[in-house]
């Protein structure tokens, strides 16, 4: 089988293929819209594929930042009204503290706060 593209036709390929008994000879027309389309279909795919990805992302982020997000309006309420707040139990493992830590540091920071508060009223009546 042979393929060649005649010059004087070049939107046409030229085929023939040998036979038992002659040339089997076809001219017919070049696949270009073809390829174009098959690149159109890859491109689509491609950001398709890539939308659906993010998406999947995002939402994954998303699940991951919300002990994050707790974490830091815990500490934004401890520093209005100095108490400490229990952390959430569906928080994933790395967020959350033993009780017995949390109650620990939860001491310690209170005990902070009050010798901070004694001694700046120390500090005022001097």
């Amino acid at each position: 089988m042979s393929v060649s593209t005649p010059e004087a036709r070049p939107d046409y390929v030229d085929l023939r293929m040998q036979l038992k008994d002659g040339v089997l000879h076809l001219v017919v027309p070049r696949a270009e819209g073809q390829r174009r389309r098959a690149r159109d279909i890859l491109v689509i795919w491609m950001i398709g594929s890539s939308l659906v990805l993010m998406a999947i992302a995002v939402v994954f982020l998303r699940n991951q930042i919300k002990p994050i997000e707790r974490l830091v309006r815990a500490a934004e309420a401890f520093a209005r009204a100095a108490r400490f707040p229990t952390s959430s139990p569906t928080a994933p493992p790395e967020c959350v503290a033993p009780p017995p830590l949390s109650s620990r540091c939860a001491m310690r920071i209170d005990r902070f706060v009050q010798q901070r508060t004694d001694m700046l009223a120390g500090i005022s009546t001097i």
